[in-house]
């Protein structure tokens, strides 16, 4: 099953050279990471798990912003993240994906 997506992300460069990810459109969804490679990998995966979260309670996934809701400082990024997410299903069938609680008004 191939199902994509893309969502935006705020990469927010930390001292040290560590990333900070907020994902856009899924509220209170964050990650990071040790790096920038690392920090889109788990934006990826962070994505994924929103999604998954998100079908399984019936919550119509959000529509992808096309642009940030605030300004950002000089060391954020907004930035596109494309996730397989059919593709990250059938690798994580094993694992138990994280179920956050999510409310909704």
């Amino acid at each position: 099953m191939s199902e994509h997506f893309l969502y935006p992300v705020i990469m927010k460069k930390r001292r040290g050279g560590s990333y900070f990810v907020e994902v856009v459109d899924f509220p209170l969804s964050c990650t990071q990471g040790e790096d920038f490679e690392d920090a889109f990998f788990m934006a990826k995966d962070c994505i994924c798990h929103r999604i998954y979260a998100y079908r399984k309670q019936g919550i119509p996934l959000p529509k992808p912003s096309d642009k940030p809701d605030r300004r950002l400082t000089k060391s954020e990024r907004f930035i596109e993240i494309a996730v397989n997410y059919g593709q990250w299903l059938e690798e994580t069938a094993d694992l138990e994906p994280l179920e956050i609680g999510m409310s909704h008004a």
